[in-house]
């Protein structure tokens, strides 16, 4: 499935869930459960090949609570994720080897 196709067909179902479960906004190992569970998969790494792609599940989560402002993690989980993605811009500012 090539990108576009699986993003759309992941973003309702990521939009569902952190609609359905508040924690999952905040846990982003959580929503990748609770995603792979609602496409119907065991959680069983078996089928692991099978699942959606992780980065896309959790790209979702990031469009759909940054650009369009739903379902916003809490407080503390939003500066934490500020000051890492800070620390990951510097890191690509200073190295040009990443």
């Amino acid at each position: 499935m090539n990108v576009e196709k699986e993003f759309k067909k992941i973003k309702p179902i990521v939009r569902r869930v952190l609609r359905e479960n508040e924690e999952s906004r905040s846990c982003d190992n959580l929503l990748v459960k609770l995603v792979v569970e609602r496409l119907g998969f065991e959680w069983d790494f078996g089928d692991v090949r099978k699942f959606p792609s992780f980065e896309t599940i959790t790209r979702c989560r990031r469009t759909i609570q940054n650009t369009d402002g739903e379902f916003k993690a809490d407080e503390e989980v939003e500066e934490v994720r500020e000051i890492r993605r800070e620390e990951f811009r510097q890191i690509n500012m200073n190295s040009q080897y990443y």
